[in-house]
């Protein structure tokens, strides 16, 4: 409570707990890397490189989260 915040414990893996909006998250992510077409993800770096860029705040955009 020193930084004037609160930290709420839910269960692992309890999406109802977790909110709706991890789950948002997640879809548009994952909606965004399908769309890419296989040979920008084909290698492992360029995978991983895509993985950090669906996840990155250019598509989880504060205005497109909420």
């Amino acid at each position: 409570m020193e930084l004037g915040t609160k930290v709420i414990c839910t269960p692992k893996y309890h999406a109802e707990m977790a909110g709706e909006g991890i789950e948002y998250c997640w879809a548009l992510s994952k909606n965004w890397f399908k769309r890419l077409p296989l040979s920008e993800r084909k290698t492992r770096s360029q995978f991983e490189d895509k993985v950090k860029e669906a996840l990155s705040q250019s598509i989880l955009s504060i205005n497109r989260v909420r």
